[in-house]
């Protein structure tokens, strides 16, 4: 794949990220239990705690960490604006465009390691596809594996 198409599939996953967020009605699109637990369990970067022992998880430290990044970036992006501070909504919004670039990351892997049957990559967008990467963390294990 092109850079100019890698860019262009990062960019349609995220923009649809934020709409499946904004506009996805609960249960249909988004299932805002098991982040609402990620938002629980990766607070414990802003409040300057320790995770497993100030804030409970029953997650491996790389989960631990992961559910911590959405917290900095939302953190980050508001005291730069000088604005409110950020909820659980704008949790939402970042968590699930990080889980769409791990999508398009392991898309473009994916489509480089078979050059046979580069199509099947595309099997992953489909619904049931999307709907876990959207709501879950389960694209990065499997980015990482």
């Amino acid at each position: 794949m092109s850079r100019l198409q890698i860019g262009a599939v990062c960019l349609f996953l995220a923009l649809l990220s934020i709409a499946a967020t904004r506009y996805g009605g609960y249960p249909a699109i988004n299932d805002y239990h098991d982040i609402e637990v990620y938002f629980q369990r990766g607070s414990w970067v802003t409040t300057g705690q320790e995770p497993y022992r100030d804030v409970f998880s029953e997650y491996p430290q790389v989960a631990t960490w992961l559910f911590a990044v959405p917290h900095v970036a939302a953190e980050a992006w508001f005291r730069l604006n000088g604005t409110r501070q950020y909820d659980l909504q704008t949790y939402r919004y970042v968590f699930s465009v990080l889980m769409a670039l791990f999508l398009a990351a392991t898309l473009v892997m994916l489509h480089d390691l078979r050059p046979d049957r580069k199509w099947l990559v595309f099997l992953l967008l489909l619904p049931a596809g999307w709907y876990f990467t959207h709501n879950r963390f389960d694209i990065v294990p499997a980015f990482l594996v």
